[in-house]
């Protein structure tokens, strides 16, 4: 299986393989771009739903310390005891 690989790589490539070849490479290079690209942004989005996820569980976290001391004043202030 090494010969052929070396075989292949002493020997002149013809014109339409030189071009399937360059076809090819070029091809592999922009499905590895797009490829970069996406996972980039699926990066960038999964940290923005992240920090978004964070905030609102402080909003509902802040909105419930709210509600519980309002809550308390409310039920103490029962009219008719």
């Amino acid at each position: 299986m090494k010969l052929r690989a070396a075989d292949e790589q002493q020997r002149t490539l013809s014109k339409s393989e030189k071009t399937a070849r360059a076809t090819n490479d070029a091809a592999w290079e922009i499905i590895e771009q797009e490829r970069a690209r996406t996972d980039a942004k699926s990066e960038r989005l999964r940290q923005a739903r992240l920090a978004s996820e964070a905030l609102e569980a402080d909003k509902a976290k802040t909105a419930t310390k709210a509600k519980r001391k309002s809550g308390k004043s409310a039920s103490s202030e029962t009219p008719g005891r």
